[in-house]
């Protein structure tokens, strides 16, 4: 062995000597040791580099549809709307990447990035599993499917088990107690999601920049007001700044709803557009629920001027009744009344209230005709629902006289009196109509004679049919904090109008 190493030596030797003639330097290196201790950190090395390559193609397709910039104008017609995680294939698997979004600016859709989805596209990792189940593996065997699939990386179930349950527990820890100042949230998701038999609810929030945040989980129901306070309180406690605005979108439960107004008080709540659907479907015949979704999608989905006309000119044609004087929210798919509890209500306020909506479309469009149909309609649901014994707009009725399905509905409550106080002012400056001041007036003395509370100086909220006092819960555990003041400055600008 030592005459062998040193035959070597002297070899080398005479070759370093004769580098200048043109000679090479050949140096014998342990090649195998070496691969065996630097295997990992070479194929760590090229893992990331070919990561590095595909996230430069995704980067390069936003630049391609909507240059460099967020706000660029460039003359693209896409724009950059954020984030989110997504994934294309790689060394046979699957792998998460952050891929940006891009919506067009004249259609307002998202559009597709092409080279992302042709990453997507990687076939060895479904082929090798259906190669690997023609030969007759089974569903049973899957850790054997991980070895050949994973090129070696087979692993137990029970070790599997256990390397979950710390990672997830270390990851989970650090979600439930990272610092949320930092991130700039502008609106936050809150809902409920059931899983084994467990609700757990989930705070989703979106920062100015459009990226999504999970800010935490907890279990317990939407419903609990316990578990509502204790969650926003751990948000304000991680740097949520209770004093800042933020849209909450919630999915209408209302001790959360109620949480979210005492602990950010002036905060929006918006009602989130998938589970209106959901209740809405659930309050119908199976055999409607799919023509009433679509009709909702569509209506959500408006982006133009002529498509929102369009609807609003058939709120007016269909649920308008000119022969019963009468407005209906429950219709059938074929735009016909239905024989349903739901079918026979017939609302004062949300009548009125939607009648000054097509109000204010009527005046921007100068259309004199809408104007005057709209005036109608809510002349019509005064005189449908006053009452005409004790004085005052009832919560709900049923149209043909019978027993109204509406909860609580021979309640007296505010709201509906503000709205048509607000409704008949702006429709006697479009119409100069008497009857709208007759009818304002009527509205008028009765709603200050029964609703202010003039020991505290405030208003109450709600009265029984007789016009006295109650306190149980109707609709709302609040005193109506979005219609009053509404109400109030809508009036004030009209009645500023007439006297100038």
């Amino acid at each position: 062995m030592k005459k062998a190493i040193k035959r070597i030596a002297q070899k080398s030797n005479r070759k370093l000597q004769e580098m200048m003639g043109g000679m090479e330097v050949n140096l014998i290196l342990p090649i195998a040791e070496l691969m065996r201790e630097t295997q990992w950190h070479v194929e760590q090395l090229a893992g990331a580099a070919g990561m590095k390559i595909i996230q430069h193609i995704i980067a390069d397709d936003a630049r391609q549809l909507a240059g460099e910039r967020r706000y660029a104008r460039d003359g693209k017609d896409g724009q950059l709307w954020g984030r989110e995680t997504g994934w294309v294939g790689f060394a046979g698997r699957k792998v998460s990447v952050e891929r940006p979004r891009i919506r067009s600016r004249q259609t307002g859709r998202e559009m597709k990035l092409p080279n992302y989805e042709r990453l997507q596209q990687e076939p060895r990792l479904g082929q090798a599993m259906m190669d690997q189940m023609t030969l007759g593996l089974s569903t049973r065997n899957y850790e054997h499917a991980i070895q050949a699939l994973c090129d070696g990386y087979g692993i137990k179930k029970s070790s599997v088990s256990r390397h979950f349950i710390t990672a997830s527990r270390r990851e989970l820890e650090d979600l439930l107690s990272r610092k949320l100042s930092d991130l700039k949230i502008g609106a936050v998701f809150l809902d409920g999601v059931h899983r084994g038999g467990q609700c757990v609810i989930v705070a989703l929030g979106v920062s100015r920049d459009g990226r999504k945040h999970c800010l935490g989980l907890w279990q317990g129901a939407t419903e609990n007001s316990a578990t509502c306070e204790s969650l926003l309180k751990d948000l304000i406690d991680r740097g949520l700044d209770s004093k800042q605005r933020y849209v909450f979108i919630v999915d209408g439960a209302k001790a959360l709803s109620s949480a979210i107004q005492k602990k950010f008080p002036g905060s929006p709540l918006q009602r989130c557009q998938l589970h209106k659907r959901r209740n809405v479907k659930e309050h119908l015949p199976e055999v409607h629920q799919a023509d009433v979704e679509r009709r909702l999608k569509a209506a959500y989905a408006m982006f133009s001027y002529k498509d929102a006309k369009a609807a609003l000119h058939r709120v007016m044609d269909h649920h308008v009744r000119p022969k019963r004087r009468l407005l209906f929210e429950h219709l059938g798919p074929n735009n016909e009344e239905v024989n349903t509890p739901a079918g026979h209500c017939a609302n004062p306020g949300h009548s009125v209230e939607s009648m000054w909506f097509v109000l204010h479309q009527a005046r921007r469009r100068n259309d004199s005709q809408l104007i005057k149909r709209a005036a109608e309609v809510i002349r019509w649901m005064l005189e449908f629902g006053w009452d005409k014994e004790k004085g005052g707009i009832p919560h709900c009725l049923d149209a043909d006289g019978g027993k109204c399905w509406w909860p609580h509905p021979e309640k007296k409550l505010w709201w509906p009196h503000g709205e048509a106080l607000y409704a008949l002012l702006i429709a006697h400056e479009l119409t100069r109509e008497p009857w709208c001041m007759e009818w304002y007036w009527k509205v008028h003395d009765w709603s200050f004679e029964h609703f202010p509370d003039r020991e505290n100086g405030e208003w109450h909220q709600k009265l029984d049919k007789d016009g006295r006092v109650i306190t149980e819960v109707v609709a709302l555990p609040v005193k109506d904090p979005f219609h009053l003041p509404r109400n109030v400055m809508l009036a004030l600008d009209v009645l500023n109008r007439l006297a100038t």
